[in-house]
């Protein structure tokens, strides 16, 4: 179940999302959409938001060497966010990862790229 805290400040509700963090790789790839094209860099902005609201809306859990990561389609499909995070990690292993220190409400983004590149 996704954690979604909701408090009240007066004029309206707020909503407390995930602490975000990012591998140096994700962080090179969306620098480079950036670069390459503003709006689908947008699109996937709102797609990040989404997911840091609530990680489980993943489209799949990879298999293999990244066991345990997310995949998230963006952008009508043609790219891929890659992605992990701690409550998931707690829920299939039964406790946190050996070499994790990030809080429980961690959401680490890992890739972002276009489906027909594949996975580095």
């Amino acid at each position: 179940m996704a954690r979604e805290v909701i408090e009240s400040r007066g004029q309206g509700t707020i909503v407390v999302a995930y602490k975000r963090y990012e591998t140096e790789l994700f962080t090179e790839q969306l620098q480079r959409i950036r670069r390459a094209d503003r709006t689908v860099a947008q699109r996937i902005d709102k797609i990040l938001n989404r997911i840091l609201k609530n990680p489980e809306i993943y489209d799949g859990l990879l298999k293999g060497p990244r066991a345990g990561q997310c995949k998230k389609r963006a952008v009508d499909e043609k790219y891929r966010i890659v992605y992990k995070y701690c409550e998931l990690c707690l829920k299939l292993n039964k406790e946190k990862c050996a070499d994790c220190d990030l809080p429980d409400d961690a959401v680490i983004f890992r890739e972002v790229f276009r489906r027909d590149e594949g996975y580095d």
